[in-house]
């Protein structure tokens, strides 16, 4: 049967089901009109972010910069593991983001506000510090390398759920850092009742 056709497995009052879908036996005494339901297409869902030419605007005076990259569902969100693969191109202007500036990179649930990429800041992979000597640096991480932010992690049911792409980095002038590939995201949608 392929993913497409295949039916929930149903469970009512008094009625037998397969031993397999429970790893046991089905306590007989189930309350008449009482349902229950699985759907095994709905667990782990994939997301993927694609980025083309996305520019983070890097002012001099804070050090720091974000942009919002997706929504999430207005939901409780379990994140199993999160992947970044980029290429980024800094601005090259005059005492900005220039090739030999060391930048730093983080994906969080809220937007940058200082240049230490604190907490939610980073809390979807950690930030991870760029220090090669090049214009054209690439970002690639994956949550289960991260050694101080744990997976899986919950982010509870708020009124948005973001991902931001979070960068720092010392200059003493304006400039840009210009991001293209992909985020990809795997996660479980543990419901809301409330909105």
């Amino acid at each position: 049967m392929t993913q497409k056709n295949r039916q929930p497995h149903l469970m009512t009052g008094g009625i037998a089901a397969s031993d397999a879908l429970c790893g046991g036996s089905l306590d007989p005494v189930i309350a008449s009109g009482a349902t229950l339901a699985t759907d095994d297409a709905l667990a782990v869902r994939k997301a993927v972010i694609r980025l083309t030419s996305v520019v983070l605007t890097h002012t001099e005076a804070l050090d720091y910069s974000s942009v919002k990259i997706a929504n999430m569902p207005d939901s409780n969100i379990l994140y199993l593991g999160l992947e970044v693969d980029l290429e980024c191109v800094k601005g090259n202007t005059t005492n900005g983001l220039v090739a030999a500036t060391d930048i730093t990179l983080a994906l969080g649930s809220v937007a940058a506000s200082n240049a230490t990429l604190s907490t939610t800041m980073q809390d979807l992979i950690e930030l991870d510090a760029l220090t090669a000597s090049d214009l054209t640096p690439a970002w690639q991480a994956h949550s289960q390398d991260q050694s101080t932010i744990p997976m899986p992690y919950r982010r509870g049911d708020t009124a948005t759920q973001e991902i931001y792409l979070n960068l720092a980095a010392s200059t003493t002038a304006d400039d840009t850092l210009t991001c293209t590939g992909t985020v990809t995201v795997f996660y479980i949608d543990l419901g809301n009742v409330t909105s």
